[in-house]
Order: C-alpha cells, then structure tokens, then sequence
C-alpha cells in the first residue's frame, strides 16, 4: 500500500514539474529544482515557486534553502502566517544561518510583531555582520514602524561594518533627509 501511494505520489510530482518547468523531468535533481524554484520566485510566479519548493522539500527534505524559499513564497502569496510557521521550522533546524534569522525577521515583521522581528536581525546582523540586506531590512523596519532614530543609528552601524557599501550611503542620506524634514 505505502508504495503505491508513494508511486502515485512521485507521478504527481512529475506531472507538477512537467507543466511548471515545461520540459524532460525524468533526471532533475534537487538542486536544478531549487534553481528553477527561486528563478520562478524572481520572476513574479509565486504559485509556482511555492509548488517547486515544496516538491524540492519532498524529494530532498528540509533543507535550509528550501524551507527559506518556501516561506517566502507564501509571504510574497500573501500568506504571512503560514510563511511564519515554515520559517520557524527553518529557524528550528538552522539557527545559526544569518539568512534564515533575517527571513525569520522578515516574516515576523509581516505578521506584525516588531520587537521579535528587530530581535531576529539582530541574532543575523551578529551571525554575519557583512550582510548589507540584513542591514538595510533592519533599518526599513525601523523606518516602516516610526523610529527614525533607530534607523539613523543602525545605518551607522552598517556604515562601520560596510564602509563602501553603496545602498548603505544611500540610506543614509535618506534617513538624513527625512530626520531634517521632520524637524
């Protein structure tokens, strides 16, 4: 019984991938499915990346890339608490990765919860402090939620990690320009 089912799965799951990759499935491996998921994420096909994840996470288990990309692809669908309950397996399986602690971030932001969500890239800021994205979240954060101040001080805290970094001194300017409009 358990083979039949397990049959019809992966036919299923030939057919998903025949029509969302349009192409001779019969030897992709995991990886080409990860690549083609996050292409489809790139691009705006949200129902398809989310299907390309969830057949890369049955096929090849929980990878960090795939839960990551998952709960992403349900945030960006629309579904932030599902995306949060995907991305705290990840968080629960990878917690030392600075991208799923700033993804974690991310989503909790999304589902409203601010000072979990500044925790959370905080934990990635201190896991790698070199991440300009994780930066630049934790400021739009602070910006999306009112604290100017904070902002001004976590881009400087950037600008000493990331002396050079362009979207940094972008940043900067603009929090400057906007701290002086308000005054």
């Amino acid at each position: 019984m358990k083979m039949i089912k397990k049959t019809e799965k992966n036919g299923a799951y030939t057919e998903r991938l025949k029509r969302i990759l349009d192409d001779d499935v019969s030897d992709i491996d995991s990886s080409e499915i990860l690549n083609a998921a996050y292409d489809s994420l790139e691009a705006g096909d949200i129902d398809d990346a989310r299907d390309l994840f969830l057949i890369n996470i049955n096929m090849d288990g929980h990878s960090e890339d795939s839960l990551n990309g998952l709960a992403i692809a349900l945030c960006e669908n629309g579904e932030p608490e599902k995306a949060l309950v995907v991305i705290k397996k990840a968080v629960e399986l990878y917690g030392d990765d600075a991208i799923t602690l700033a993804n974690m971030g991310t989503i909790l932001a999304e589902n409203g919860k601010f000072s979990e969500s500044v925790e959370y890239y905080e934990k990635s800021i201190s896991a790698d402090p070199y991440s300009s994205e994780t930066y630049l979240g934790l400021i739009d954060l602070y910006v999306m939620f009112g604290n100017p101040a904070m902002a001004f001080l976590s881009c400087r805290r950037a600008q000493e990690a990331l002396p050079d970094d362009p979207d940094i001194k972008e940043t900067m300017a603009q929090i400057l320009i906007e701290i002086a409009a308000s005054l």
